[in-house]
């Protein structure tokens, strides 16, 4: 059987979670066994769940992600090898980490010992001196004072003898616990999964997947700026089609007819994706500002019955005192007027 051989360096932190994923696992699986018509159906079914709002998260940006090209695969492989390959990543990291870094802990573990062992040394003469001292003879009494009698000075040193035990054990103990506090080692910092317990893996795979669609989307929008337009034009309908659901689909859409408009005086394409936009997310937030752009289109199209159509629609539903109102009101009041 042929060796695979699998380039560290390829291997994203994203995919390496995936592989570390039991539901993961467990569909890519499942799409690995599919034929490549079964899975088109498959992911056409789940776009369908989520433009219908079916769909949960780890769905629309995980499951999904399973379906692109050899995506199952590679996912099953990394699973496959995760033993070999976190071996080689901790190799990496011990290998990454400077002697240089290492020195001064070695030096301060051991001073800590050399001052622990001072520590012991210091109380175990204390101890020596302590059980070494006898108990004061007690002073002869003026004679003007009654004489104390013979009883009276053993009861004294025999409390004195128990005052200076006491000591002794006193002394010992706060010297064992000292030794025994100084040795305890610090309890190590959270690590930062740590600290963000309570969170799924889904919901983090979740949220990498909508990092790597916004790093898509900008990607894309540079191409476009570049003057590279069909290149960006491809990755953003790519990008609204993989992602049907998300922000950065509805984005993409306006921003293919905005520049359609603005840089590539195509303003029939423009109402074209325009609409694409409408028809494909009629409650979205940037209904009313979409609808005032068709209605720009539509003037530079010399078309001013579909324009004041379109103006006098956004002011029935927003306003004339909202923001979008006030410029499709002012739009169309210079439209009659130049009749």
């Amino acid at each position: 059987m042929k060796r695979i051989s699998i380039n560290i360096d390829n291997i994203s932190q994203f995919d390496l979670r995936l592989a570390k994923n039991p539901r993961v696992i467990a569909i890519a699986q499942e799409v690995v066994a599919q034929t490549l018509e079964e899975r088109a159906q498959k992911l056409h079914d789940l776009q369908q769940r989520i433009r219908d709002g079916k769909a949960d998260l780890f769905e629309e940006r995980v499951h999904t992600k399973l379906f692109e090209k050899r995506k199952a695969e590679w996912v099953l492989l990394l699973h496959q090898n995760l033993p070999i390959i976190e071996e080689e990543l901790q190799k990496r990291c011990r290998q990454s980490q400077s002697p240089l870094q290492q020195e001064p802990a070695s030096k301060a573990s051991e001073s800590q010992k050399a001052a622990r062992e001072n520590i012991r040394q210091s109380h175990s003469e204390l101890l020596d001196f302590l059980a070494t001292q006898k108990p004061p003879t007690p002073s002869p009494l003026s004679s003007r004072k009654t004489t104390i009698t013979t009883s009276d000075t053993e009861s004294t040193h025999r409390t004195h003898d128990i005052i200076i035990g006491g000591l002794l054990v006193l002394g010992l103990l706060l010297s064992v616990g000292y030794v025994l506090s100084s040795e305890k080692a610090e309890p190590p910092p959270l690590t930062f999964q740590e600290q963000r317990q309570g969170r799924s893996e889904e919901q983090r795979l979740a949220e990498e997947v909508d990092r790597e669609i916004q790093e898509q989307f900008d990607a894309a929008a540079q191409e476009i700026r570049s003057g590279k337009f069909d290149i960006g034009k491809i990755q953003l309908l790519e990008l609204a089609t993989a992602h049907p659901q998300s922000l950065h689909a509805e984005n993409a859409y306006i921003l293919l007819a905005d520049t359609y408009r603005l840089r590539q005086d195509q303003p029939d394409e423009a109402l074209h994706y325009y609409q694409r936009f409408l028809e494909l997310y009629p409650e979205s937030r940037q209904i009313g500002l979409t609808q005032l752009k068709m209605g720009f289109s539509y003037e530079d199209l010399g078309d001013t019955s579909n324009a004041q159509t379109t103006y006098r629609l956004i002011i029935d539903r927003d306003g004339e005192k909202s923001r979008v109102g006030q410029l499709a009101l002012d739009r169309l009041l210079k439209l009659e007027a130049s009749k």
